[in-house]
């Protein structure tokens, strides 16, 4: 059974870095996969990091940037989304950029726990 994926925010003009090339960062070829809902997705080449934040697991990708840009700051168009995977029921926040390099950063995202020790993802002017 597929995973499933719920939506929480779309911001952008956001102000990012991106992680060096390294075990935790690495480039993962276009490939495509099906939701819970049966419906298929497919993904484009792109950058990613996996990291445990919080004591839960975040995944960020990054979508149309060089390799000459890992380790440094980029502007993009940032999703949100939680994906409940099918196996092991774990929670997994997605973190989606895409570049757009003509843009001005506006926001940056802070990770936060709220009153109950959730991870919280939030947006914060610059």
């Amino acid at each position: 059974m597929p995973a499933n994926y719920h939506f929480l925010h779309e911001e952008e003009n956001v102000k990012v870095k991106v992680p060096q090339k390294g075990e935790y960062m690495k480039f993962v070829s276009a490939h495509s996969f099906k939701t819970g809902s049966k419906k298929i997705v497919f993904v484009e080449n792109h950058w990613q990091s996996s990291s445990f934040i919080e004591g839960q697991l975040v995944q960020r990708n990054f979508f149309g940037i060089a390799e000459k840009q890992l380790g440094k700051k980029i502007i993009g168009r940032m999703r949100i989304t939680i994906k409940k995977t099918s196996r092991s029921k774990e929670t997994v926040s997605l973190i989606d950029v895409w570049a757009t390099p003509e843009k001005e950063g506006k926001y940056k995202l802070v990770f936060e726990k709220d009153e109950a020790g959730k991870l919280q993802f939030s947006f914060y002017e610059i």
